[in-house]
């Protein structure tokens, strides 16, 4: 059977059982009455669909495991005191040609990667919504909490997110204090969330209405020259919330909590500063988190000011300077790779590569020469050509023209050495002659060729090295300006070295 409840024909059933299980199947309802009446549970192991006018009058609870579908021309409920829950452990789509109102329902998906829900229509819920776990990927619809400033919803929180469309809560003229989950908007972006509470601790709106709340993720930050209060900003994420009132709200006092993770390069989380694009609203206030994931503070904005694109800003001291995608570091034969990416820098000076035996000491083994300033992607990279045996520790530190400092997280290797492993230390030349400074762990015999920038063997020599720190002088003198190439062969190893 492809379907279950399927008919042609209006017809009342009413589950009778304390649980009705769609086992595995698809439950279409298709010109059907169901009732589900209170302690019942409809249990849908599969996908649930309401095509032609069919209808559930839901007191009970209706699980479903796939996805949830409303073609018909109604709604799914005619009326409905119920629960949906939808309990996926694969990604679920809500959608439909036409919207469905829940009166309670819950978000709960398990799925290990994101999105756990993907939108194809909009949905509201009167009553109660409980988002439990799940990304909701709103592919440009809305989820409305409530229907008027009389029904505001509720919302039950416990994890889980909404990215790339608007979640619209309904508002009353009653306080809301801060932190509040009366006032989350549990938004962000595909793989960051990015809550903003919204607040009236003191002043609540004349008349209510509802607000409209959307996490644009836009990479990246912009240069900008404006004063907050106090200070000076200069730079700001491109990423927004974009706040809408509408349906009569008018009046209030409001404050923001706005933060979350993916915002790349904060040093002190505590220098940050909501915003707009250009300017500022309100006043700023303590900030919460961590750098990884702060909450930046704003209070004392009207309705109209709410009505905006607030942005997290922040002076030259509070955030590296560049957008970091990624920095690792990897060994090949006898050194040791470091390579980083940048999407934008701005007033960077220089890189240093930083080396740790524990993670906790570091030095620095090398510089490398920033861009200065630039919006579009640099790839960087440095050789450690004495690596440290064992695990080892690599970190970024960062350095711009204002002699401003900050820092990449560390990477852990595993680097081991190979046995009786010769390393070239240093390479000097003058007019004549090669200084080359080799260690070399035990005594050894080893092969020495210099090749032309033509790549013909311009020298050859064997060599007797004991253990330990050594110099062996080399001809270099009758040979054409151009990059050459140095070879050392051991039992174990195969060494080479370019000379300009």
């Amino acid at each position: 059977m492809n379907s279950f409840f399927q008919k042609s024909y209006s017809l009342f059933f009413l589950l009778a059982l304390k649980t009705i299980l769609a086992g595995g199947q698809a439950v279409t309802i298709d010109n059907l009455s169901v009732k589900v009446t209170s302690g019942l549970t409809l249990t849908v192991q599969g996908d649930f669909k309401n095509q032609n006018a069919g209808t559930v009058d839901n007191s009970g609870t209706i699980t479903v495991s796939g996805n949830w579908t409303n073609n018909a021309s109604n709604n799914v409920f005619s009326t409905s005191s119920g629960d949906v829950q939808l309990i996926g452990t694969l990604a679920q789509n809500i959608t439909g040609t036409n919207p469905t109102s829940f009166y309670n329902l819950t978000l709960n998906n398990s799925y290990g990667s994101v999105p756990n829900f993907v939108m194809g229509s909009n949905l509201s819920v009167l009553n109660t919504l409980t988002f439990t776990a799940g990304e909701v990927n709103l592919s440009n619809d809305t989820i409305t909490l409530g229907s008027s400033t009389a029904s505001t919803g509720t919302l039950s929180y416990a994890g889980g997110w909404m990215s790339g469309g608007t979640f619209k809560r309904w508002f009353n003229t009653s306080t809301i204090a801060d932190g509040s989950v009366k006032g989350l908007f549990p938004i962000g972006t595909v793989s960051n969330y990015r809550p903003l509470y919204i607040s009236f601790p003191s002043v609540a709106p004349l008349t209510g209405g509802t607000i409209n709340v959307n996490q644009i993720g836009t990479t990246g930050n912009t240069s900008v020259s404006f004063l907050d209060i106090n200070v000076t900003i200069d730079r700001i994420y491109n990423a927004y919330w974009d706040v809408k009132t509408a349906n009569g709200l008018t009046g209030g006092i409001y404050n923001l909590r706005a933060g979350g993770t993916g915002f790349s390069g904060v040093t002190d989380y505590t220098q940050l500063r909501m915003l707009l694009a250009g300017s500022s609203v309100g006043n700023y206030g303590t900030n919460t988190g961590s750098n990884a994931n702060p909450t930046v503070i704003r209070t004392g904005l009207t309705a109209i000011e709410l009505n905006n694109h607030h942005q997290i800003g922040y002076p030259a001291a509070a955030a590296l300077p560049i957008e970091l995608l990624s920095f690792d570091a990897r060994p090949k034969d006898s050194e040791v790779f470091v390579n980083w990416l940048t999407a934008s820098e701005i007033n960077t000076d220089y890189f240093s590569v930083e080396r740790s035996p524990d993670g906790v000491i570091f030095e620095s083994i090398g510089t490398v020469r920033a861009a200065g300033n630039s919006t579009h992607f640099l790839s960087y990279s440095f050789v450690d050509n004495d690596p440290l045996s064992g695990s080892s520790f690599y970190r970024l530190k960062e350095t711009d023209f204002d002699g401003y400092t900050s820092f990449s997280l560390p990477v852990e290797l595993q680097f081991k050495r190979v046995q009786n492993e010769l390393v070239i230390k240093s390479v000097n030349r003058s007019e004549d002659q090669l200084a080359v400074t080799f260690y070399s762990p035990v005594d050894q015999e080893i092969e020495i060729s210099f090749y032309d920038c033509i790549g013909k063997l311009f020298f050859f020599k064997n060599q007797h090295l004991t253990s330990g720190y050594q110099t062996i002088l080399l001809p270099f003198e009758h040979i054409a300006a151009g990059m050459h190439l140095l070879t050392v062969r051991t039992p174990y190893q195969l060494l080479s070295k370019k000379i300009m």
